[in-house]
């Protein structure tokens, strides 16, 4: 309960507690050896200190959960978690690191049947090649991310894809094709009420040229 608390938390943006929520649950789920949810706690600790500029209590928070994955030989749990650790890789400068983490866990997804995951993967993939100044890579990786997610009807994470693509666009002086993108993502983000949902459309909405 401490863990879907915590989540849920996260989700919404509110990352008040968040932290030590989680730490108390990992120390609950280290006590009863439940390694699988301590993974995934670990995993909501790392993005929760990633975003709060902790980064190197996030990589320890991620390292121990990829740890607990390679002990396991649980595929699903590695490729799921190193997407959170090339997001770390990538917020600490180290954008080639992050790409091959990304790489590795889009891999891993397509051969699990995942769709899903695997865009995500795709999605900071592309990320990662924005950040080495590769536009045109970014822009390849970013729209297969945009294509499943939008066949699978996740507006959430189409609306954050869009919006990277947009960015790539932009680098790649394309500001047409960009801003079509970025009203799109502003359009689906308005059907979002929590405070991530208005944090994004706040960046978009200074992006916008014509805003």
């Amino acid at each position: 309960m401490l863990s879907n608390i915590a989540e849920a938390a996260y989700e919404t943006g509110d990352l008040t507690g968040v932290v030590t929520l989680l730490e108390n649950a990992v120390a609950v789920q280290r006590e009863i050896g439940d390694e699988g949810q301590e993974g995934n706690s670990l995993f909501f600790l790392s993005m929760s200190l990633r975003e709060l500029g902790h980064l190197d209590d996030a990589r320890q928070a991620i390292t121990r959960a990829l740890d607990i994955a390679d002990k396991h030989t649980n595929r699903l749990w590695t490729a799921h978690w190193l997407v959170e650790y090339a997001r770390l890789e990538r917020a600490s400068g180290r954008p080639a690191i992050a790409l091959e983490a990304a790489h590795r866990a889009a891999t891993i997804q397509r051969t699990i049947g995942d769709q899903s995951r695997e865009a995500l993967a795709l999605d900071e993939a592309g990320e990662a090649y924005r950040a080495l100044g590769q536009p045109e890579e970014a822009v390849a990786f970013h729209r297969r991310a945009v294509a499943v997610h939008r066949q699978l009807h996740d507006t959430w994470q189409l609306a954050l894809a869009l919006s990277h693509l947009a960015l790539d666009l932009a680098e790649d002086s394309r500001p047409e094709e960009a801003r079509q993108h970025w009203r799109e993502a502003d359009s689906l983000l308005a059907g979002f009420p929590d405070f991530r949902a208005a944090n994004a459309r706040e960046h978009i909405h200074g992006l916008l040229p014509d805003q």
